[in-house]
């Protein structure tokens, strides 16, 4: 299904797009690779559009704000400023007993997602994790549960067998998150995420409702790709969508959009959040965002895995898009991607997760498979220069990009735009 970009939606649109959203609620989607496209949100949801606030970067969805790349709707989300209190259980079943450490699963899980949250958003959000170890073996069998056509009341499910098992012994009071971990045998490929509206989450003995959870699969035992995956399902938690497409599930077509510059898409990496979801999350301030206005803009950025200075350039196109440009450095977590330089993307609030709500503008043209497997597709996207020539893109058909100067540690950048700009596709 084609999601159109049109001035106004029609009332036969927005429609489709009602059902559409309403099946990405009810409907787990299975990748055919490691990852599998699927947040399962309680009922009462989307609501209606959260506007944007006024401002020159502002850009906000025509219809709900579930999971979109314009505001978080924060009656469904967690906050993504503070500490995240989560308890973590381990649960086997009478088709697949566990004899694992659950220690060296926690090593594996938690560790190098806090250094990543503790790194990418400058200090401002971490996960507190209480493991509680051991194993509890389930009522029913992993088959039973539902997970090859899991929907929000078989995860809710899923959740109260396992919190049946440990209300007893744990005191569920102080924590927002619930994190269950599968016993490698079970039928449990992967690890979605769990949301609920205030009134419809995980009710525990102590008087908690949780809200927010992770039931974590098979996926987490993958080398190089488990340990991210808490960042990653994190991340749905407190508002972001999936960046990588829910179509065409043959790798690595379905990262095309935003390759793995970004953990939202490919999380192999490990990458830093793009500077719009850092924005988006409240990890770096209104301050740090350059707002380009008339004709010609520049603006001086520092690279996205820093702390302090000009994280992007935002050049708003219309009321639900934008485009963002960054300076990508191998610095940090950044380090372990391929190619550094000037990234630029378009943004559009009203495209769903995992219909391409981010697209990169691809300044390469790299396709070495061993390459694609370790940073993605598009692993050369970025913009320099090269040969002390100035380097100059055009996105949106209208808006020009010039590489003014370039260091390590920053880049000088000038946006030049006609006054009055039409919404068209991004091209090289």
């Amino acid at each position: 299904m084609t999601m159109g970009r049109t001035e106004r939606l029609g009332s036969a649109e927005r429609a489709l797009r009602a059902v559409l959203l309403s099946c990405l609620l009810t409907t787990p989607l299975f990748a055919q690779y490691e990852n599998t496209p699927h947040v399962f949100v309680s009922p009462g949801g989307p609501r209606m559009p959260i506007r944007a606030q006024a401002g020159d970067c502002s850009i906000a969805p025509r219809f709900a704000n579930f999971l979109t790349e314009g505001p978080t709707d924060r009656e469904l989300h967690a906050p993504s400023v503070g500490t995240m209190r989560a308890v973590m259980l381990f649960v086997d079943f009478p088709d697949a007993p566990s004899a694992e450490q659950t220690q060296t699963l926690y090593d594996t899980i938690v560790p190098k997602s806090q250094e990543w949250f503790a790194e990418v958003s400058h200090g401002r959000f971490n996960v507190a994790v209480t493991p509680v170890h051991g194993w509890r073996r389930m009522p029913l069998p992993s088959t039973s549960y539902g997970f090859d056509s899991l929907t929000f009341e078989k995860q809710k499910k899923y959740f109260l067998d396992a919190i049946a098992l440990t209300d007893a012994d744990v005191d569920f009071s102080p924590y927002d998150t619930l994190l269950v971990v599968s016993s490698a045998a079970a039928k449990i490929p992967v690890s979605p995420t769990y949301l609920a509206y205030a009134g419809a989450g995980v009710p525990t003995a102590d008087g908690r409702e949780l809200r927010w959870g992770v039931t974590f699969g098979n996926d987490v035992r993958v080398q190089r790709w488990g340990e991210y995956i808490l960042a990653h399902e994190t991340q749905h938690m407190l508002g972001l969508p999936d960046l990588y497409r829910f179509t065409n599930q043959i790798f690595p077509n379905f990262l095309r959009d935003a390759g793995g510059w970004d953990v939202m898409s490919w999380i192999r990496p490990g990458a830093h959040a793009m500077a719009w979801h850092k924005r988006k999350l409240g990890w770096i301030d209104e301050t740090q965002i350059a707002c380009a206005q008339g004709p010609r803009f520049e603006a001086t950025l520092t690279p996205t895995a820093t702390d302090g200075g000009v994280k992007a350039i935002v050049v708003r196109v219309d009321d639900d898009t934008a485009i963002v440009a960054e300076l990508r450095r191998a610095i940090g977590a950044d380090a372990r991607l391929c190619d550094s330089g000037l990234l630029i993307y378009t943004v559009d609030a009203s495209t769903l997760t995992g219909f391409g709500p981010v697209k990169v503008l691809n300044g390469g043209n790299g396709e070495a498979p061993a390459v694609i497997n370790e940073c993605g597709p598009i692993y050369d996207a970025t913009f320099d220069i090269r040969n002390g020539k100035l380097t100059r893109v055009t996105a949106d058909g209208t808006i020009t990009f010039e590489l003014v100067s370039v260091s390590d540690s920053e880049a000088r950048v000038r946006v030049l735009r006609p006054l009055a700009t039409k919404r068209r596709s991004a091209t090289k």
